[in-house]
C-alpha cells in the first residue's frame, strides 16, 4: 500500500538488453545505487535493533546468521543436498561480522524510485541489520549478471556493459563509504544472495510455482549464480527449474 503511493518513477524502467548500453543510463545507475547505499548505512542501526529485539520470537530473520540458518533449514527441507551443502560452507567461510548497518538486502533500480533530485528506496522484504556488504554485494550481482533475455550476438556486449556499470557502481560506494567493503567479505555475501535465489527457485519448484515467476531474475540469471557459488564454495550447485526424480 505505501509503495503503489511513492513518488517517482523506477530508475530503470523499460529495461532491455538494448537499452542498457545507452551511455547516460549506464553513467547514472550506479552513481544513483552507490549514493542510496552510502546514505542508508549512515542511518544509526541501534535504535532499529532495539526495537527488533524487543519484539522477539517468531519473527523473520534480522541477521545474518539467523538468514543463513533459514536458507540452510529451507535447502535441506527442499531435498537439495547441493544447496544445503553449500550453505554449510558459506557458515564455515564466513569472514569476520565486523561494523553493521541498516540493510536493505534488495537494492536493485527496479526498487530505487526516481523523483527530480529525490531517491524513494522500496521493498523492504529483505532488510537486515548487516555488515554494508550484504547490500553492496547484491547490488553488485544483479548489475554484472543483469537479469536480461539477449540475442547471442549481443551477450559479448552486454557482458561488458554491465561489467563496467557493476564496477563503477563499486568504485563510487568505496569512495564515499564510511565503511568500506572488504574484497573477501563482498565475494562471500554475494554467495549469499546467489544461494538466497536458488532456495527460492528450489522453493518455486517444489510447489510447481515456476510458471507464475517467469521472467524473475532469480530465473533468468539463476545459471550465472549456481556457478558462482559453486566457485566460491567447490561445490557442484544446481539451477534447477524442473522438480527432481525425489521431489
Amino acid at each position: 500500500m505505501v509503495m503503489e503511493h511513492a513518488p517517482g518513477t523506477p530508475l530503470l524502467g523499460g529495461l532491455s538488453a538494448t537499452s542498457i548500453l545507452a551511455p547516460q543510463r549506464a553513467r547514472r545507475l550506479p552513481v544513483v545505487l552507490a549514493d542510496a547505499a552510502v546514505r542508508l548505512h549512515s542511518i544509526d542501526p541501534e535504535p532499529v535493533s532495539r526495537q527488533l529485539a524487543a519484539i522477539g520470537p517468531p519473527r523473520a530473520a534480522t541477521s545474518v546468521s539467523e538468514f543463513l540458518q533459514a536458507l540452510t533449514a529451507a535447502a535441506d527441507d527442499l531435498g537439495r543436498p547441493d544447496l544445503t551443502g553449500a550453505a554449510q560452507l558459506l557458515a564455515e567461510l564466513r569472514p569476520a561480522a565486523g561494523s553493521e548497518v541498516v540493510c536493505h538486502g534488495d537494492l536493485h533500480p527496479f526498487n530505487v524510485l526516481v523523483d527530480g533530485d529525490r531517491v524513494t528506496v522500496i521493498d523492504w522484504t529483505a532488510s537486515l541489520i548487516a555488515h554494508p556488504a550484504y547490500d553492496v554485494a547484491f547490488t553488485w550481482l544483479l548489475l554484472v549478471d543483469a537479469p536480461l533475455h539477449v540475442p547471442k550476438p549481443l551477450r559479448a556486449p552486454i557482458r561488458v556493459a554491465t561489467g563496467l556499470v557493476a564496477r563503477a557502481f563499486l568504485r563510487r560506494y568505496q569512495r564515499r563509504a564510511r565503511v568500506p567493503v572488504p574484497d573477501e567479505s563482498l565475494r562471500w555475501h554475494v554467495g549469499l544472495h546467489c544461494l538466497r535465489a536458488l532456495v527460492d527457485v528450489a522453493g518455486w519448484t517444489r510447489a510447481g510455482e515456476l510458471a507464475s515467476h517467469i521472467g524473475h531474475p532469480w530465473l533468468t540469471s539463476g545459471a550465472a549464480f549456481a556457478v558462482r557459488i559453486s566457485r566460491l564454495t567447490r561445490i557442484a550447485v544446481g539451477a534447477r527449474t524442473r522438480p527432481s526424480n525425489t521431489d
